[in-house]
């Protein structure tokens, strides 16, 4: 079975790129109508990220929880989870991010681009280099 778990999570990404290589419109009709539950679920996650991430360092604790899953005779798999403040910031990074990359159209992201970069060429172009 060593092999196996390798394989079973791929049929997921395979069908993803097939539908969007064979049926575009099917599949960004789709993305629009889940988008709004996606954007107010990964909101609330944020919420609670930002209170978990306030409360961490607050008290500068770590929070390490691990219970057993499977325990025979000689083998125990243990599962768990540990908490600290690089975890909590990186929950909220992780979060934000993914709500912007939900949000931000592709064309508006090019217009930051072009804009960024031409301002910082009009801001270079105002002060000689040479004094």
């Amino acid at each position: 079975m060593g092999g196996l778990d390798l394989i079973i999570p791929l049929p997921v990404p395979i069908f993803l790129r097939l539908g969007l290589l064979f049926f575009p419109t099917t599949t960004i009709r789709l993305r629009r109508m889940w988008s709004f539950r996606s954007v107010l679920l990964l909101s609330i996650i944020l919420v609670f990220s930002t209170n978990l991430s306030i409360q961490q360092i607050n008290s500068n604790s770590i929070y390490h929880y691990v219970w057993s899953w499977l325990i025979t005779n000689d083998f125990s798999l243990e599962l768990g989870y540990l908490l600290d403040p690089l975890t909590s910031i990186m929950s909220i990074l992780i979060t934000t991010v993914r709500i912007a990359v939900l949000e931000v159209n592709p064309l508006f992201l090019t217009l930051c681009a072009v804009l960024l970069f031409a301002g910082s060429i009009a801001k270079s172009a105002q002060f000689p280099l040479h004094v």
